[in-house]
């Protein structure tokens, strides 16, 4: 459901344009209201609230394609504990769990921690840092060479090996579930950005409060799955099958690396994504020969490579080219699909001076939910056809790197993060409409032919 926000209370200047908000309040520090359907103003939505649309958020997020590669682990971990005893069964979920809540918490703490230090920050931040990105990137291709059996980290269980403890495989669950949040923080879901708006602007106990929902939310399909022990019953027994399986789904951990190398490309440039493929290749090579040194029995040889490997890559990682980040586009060679314009303030006071109706959305690269909807919906030939019919001024505000204008504006709605869509009308530019994150043509095509005057 499309909804039209109310104007704040004092214009900006300039082809009337919504007044930016002023820190401190005051009466144009005001922000537009926003309906149940696409998101709320923190200052109207109760916590209680606000924690079920966490919880909700959370939940949806599992439906996402960023969380995709980690689901894929946790199928082999259902047919894996299918007909193992059910007080382990218990234990890997509650693994899981720690690992999912653990993680936000850490990913609370850290943007309180932003925050206070006066950082402007929001949800997906972490994926604008190529330091970041390019060590998820190690994280993945190891865990995927550990599925492919090319090492052992975490001992297997069950058909996988002939020794495996419960200790060694909870503790894999717990891993599990920390990489499943840093998978999932790039995609934006129905709920969540209401739920971690509120949190953003809000004391740290609420953020805390918030996050921690997002995580019982996200963990919570896995969890209640190990508490009903009839589903065993529809599964095949453990066998030889499951390393075949084992070894598939180490693709599906390796797939999301290219559009991590992407977004390094992105963020740093090329020289960039040259160094951290070689250092992929060297973790490549460093754990087919720690996996060669445990086939032979050379336990001590192999921690040691273990250690010096991963202390390896934590030194070379802030070292790398990062910092030369590529010039970003100006605003006259911005263009998308659409000929969309780099976004700004003035740029969108300019688009309704000319009594157009004005398209805005706020992306970024490394933002999964804004890809799909952009290939899905944004370049569809119906939103195409009504752009064009209408004469529609689209602007693009790319927040892959840090903006604080973008982040601004983002939390003048109500937003911690992209993607976010706005629709202008001419006639009422203080009053846009706000889509809600998950989008489809007839939506954008309706709010696009609402927004568009009358022709003469």
């Amino acid at each position: 459901r499309i909804l039209s926000l109310p104007p704040p209370p004092a214009p900006r200047a300039g082809a009337g344009g919504a007044a930016p908000p002023r820190r401190g309040g005051g009466p144009a520090g005001g922000r537009p209201r926003a309906g149940a359907a696409t998101g709320v103003a923190p200052a109207r939505v109760p916590l209680g609230l606000a924690i079920l649309y966490a919880l909700l958020g959370g939940l949806v997020l599992n439906l996402m394609p960023c969380v995709l590669p980690v689901l894929a682990i946790k199928v082999f971990a259902v047919t894996e504990l299918a007909h193992r005893h059910h007080r382990e069964v218990l234990a890997h979920g509650a693994a899981y769990a720690a690992g999912v809540v653990g993680s936000m918490v850490a990913l609370a703490l850290a943007v309180i921690a932003l925050r206070a230090g006066g950082e402007t920050i929001g949800w997906g931040f972490q994926f604008q840092e190529p330091v970041f990105v390019a060590s998820i990137s190690v994280v993945l291709v190891a865990f995927a060479l550990n599925l492919f059996g090319v090492f052992e980290i975490f001992a297997p269980t069950g058909a996988l090996a002939d020794v495996g403890t419960h200790g060694t495989a909870t503790r894999r669950s717990f891993f599990e579930g920390l990489l499943a949040v840093v998978l999932a923080t790039p995609c934006s879901a129905p709920f969540l950005g209401t739920a971690v708006g509120f949190a953003f602007a809000a004391s740290p106990l609420v953020i805390v409060a918030i996050f921690a929902s997002i995580g019982i939310g996200l963990a919570l399909p896995f969890v209640l799955v190990t508490l009903v022990p009839t589903w065993a019953r529809f599964l095949p027994r453990p066998g030889a099958w499951m390393v075949t399986l084992r070894s598939a789904l180490g693709f599906a951990v390796l797939a999301p690396v290219v559009w991590l190398v992407s977004i390094v490309g992105r963020l740093a440039g090329v020289d960039a994504v040259v160094a951290l493929l070689a250092l992929l290749v060297a973790v490549a090579f460093v754990a087919w020969a720690f996996g060669r040194l445990q086939a032979a029995g050379r336990a001590l040889p192999a921690r040691a490579l273990a250690i010096a490997g991963v202390l390896a890559a934590v030194v070379a990682l802030p070292r790398m080219p990062f910092d030369a980040a590529p010039a970003a586009a100006s605003p006259a060679d911005a263009a998308s699909a659409h000929g969309a314009e780099a976004w700004s303030r003035d740029a969108l006071d300019r688009a309704l001076a000319s009594g157009r109706p004005v398209f805005v959305y706020f992306t970024a690269d490394w933002c999964i939910t804004c890809k799909v909807n952009e290939a899905g919906t944004l370049e569809s030939g119906a939103v195409r056809d009504a752009v064009a019919e209408l004469g529609v001024a689209v602007l693009e505000g790319d927040w892959t790197h840090r903006s604080t204008a973008i982040a601004e504006e983002l939390a003048r709605f109500g937003k911690a993060g992209v993607p976010m869509y706005l629709v202008y009308d001419p006639r009422k530019p203080q009053a846009p409409i706000l889509l809600p994150e998950l989008l489809t043509p007839g939506l954008v095509v309706d709010a696009l032919r609402a927004a568009a005057p009358p022709r003469a």
